[in-house]
């Protein structure tokens, strides 16, 4: 039995999926990229759905579940834009590009932002320093970095997303800084001085289809000594609690890909050391943070349901899971008495560092 889903229209082309099987095998979906203009297919792989079918059950592609449904379809979906820049734009970010999403980027850094500093600072970042900040979205890692280097450094941000960097030069302008600018392009395209003490990014490579790519390329605005550091999710990691807790169990079967699935990289953290030795670069020194807490008032259920709430028209759009299935508007409120109710804890996805110089 062979069924072919109506695809999802992106950038270059299209995307479908093609489900077969048989007997009591289980179900094999295969991803496939249809170009435009010339309408060739590409096959971004097959991947077993992990369930068993008995062959005289009737069923639709659109039953077979999240794994199929509301997994691998988005992450090819955001495989297929085409690769238009060494840097993530708009077109394949699948928490979208939003004032909403803005507020779940500053408060994201709430909660990573004091292991980013940490971070920061053992990588040597310090007074005086002239620091590129790739993928600076909405001014958090940049406005630290102006702190770290002090009235006597420079911080220069980047990011695609001319919306965002709107906002961050509006929060720069607000806290003060001066010594703090912004570009919209990416490194490829703009042209950089090549004087750089460092250049660091967060939750950026992961989007890339060649990291090593872009750590080669930040490595020429740098001067003799200069830094490499970037920090990156490990996602497969996903939100989950002690004790465990059934809603956090369902969410993270929802937002994590299955194995190889294509799309942003969920293992980027992980990959970091051998991401650094393939740019060429020398073995960098790591660190691993998690964000953890629990009671009423931890900000770690919150950010958890803006995450999911900001990935709701996406998941609409590929898998036909609508804000009514998941319960949005009660979400939070259900994550924080589900922990609570047994005096639990919830440890969000771990951030892994990585830096080195050159």
């Amino acid at each position: 039995m062979r069924l072919r889903r109506p695809g999802v229209t992106t950038p270059g082309g299209t995307v479908f999926l093609s489900a077969s099987r048989g007997g009591l095998t289980p179900i094999s979906v295969s991803v496939f990229h249809q170009s435009l203009p010339d309408d060739s297919v590409t096959d971004l792989g097959r991947y077993s759905a992990g369930l068993t079918v008995p062959a005289e059950v009737a069923w639709p592609l659109g039953r077979l579940g999240p794994v199929t449904e509301a997994l691998i379809l988005p992450y090819a979906a955001m495989m297929a834009v085409p690769e238009s820049a060494p840097e993530v734009g708009g077109g394949d970010y699948a928490l979208g590009r939003s004032a909403a999403e803005t507020d779940r980027l500053i408060a994201q850094h709430h909660l990573y932002g004091p292991f980013t500093r940490q971070f920061l600072v053992g990588a040597g970042i310090t007074s005086g320093m002239k620091v590129l900040d790739i993928g600076s979205g909405a001014g958090d890692i940049s406005l630290l970095l102006a702190e770290l280097v002090g009235p006597q450094g420079q911080v220069v941000g980047v990011d695609t997303d001319p919306d965002i960097v709107a906002t961050a030069r509006d929060r720069v302008r607000a806290a003060g800084w001066t010594t703090v600018s912004f570009a919209v392009g990416t490194i490829g395209d703009l042209d950089l001085d090549r004087d750089f003490d460092a250049v660091v990014g967060r939750w950026l490579l992961m989007y890339l289809p060649d990291p090593a790519a872009l750590l080669r390329q930040a490595r020429t605005l740098l001067r003799v000594g200069g830094v490499v550091a970037f920090q990156e999710g490990d996602i497969r990691s996903s939100a989950r609690t002690f004790p465990s807790a059934p809603l956090h169990e369902h969410l993270a079967r929802l937002v994590t890909p299955p194995p190889g699935a294509p799309g942003p990289d969920v293992d980027m953290g992980p990959k970091l050391f051998h991401t650094f030795i393939a740019a060429g670069l020398p073995a960098p020194q790591l660190r691993h943070d998690t964000p953890i807490g629990g009671g009423p008032d931890w900000p770690g259920f919150s950010y958890l349901t803006a995450t999911v709430r900001n990935l709701l028209p996406f998941l609409d759009k590929v898998a036909g899971i609508t804000p009514e299935q998941l319960g949005i508007d009660s979400l939070e409120h259900r994550l924080r008495a589900e922990v609570v109710e047994q005096d639990g804890i919830q440890l969000l996805p771990p951030l892994i560092g990585a830096w080195t110089r050159v």
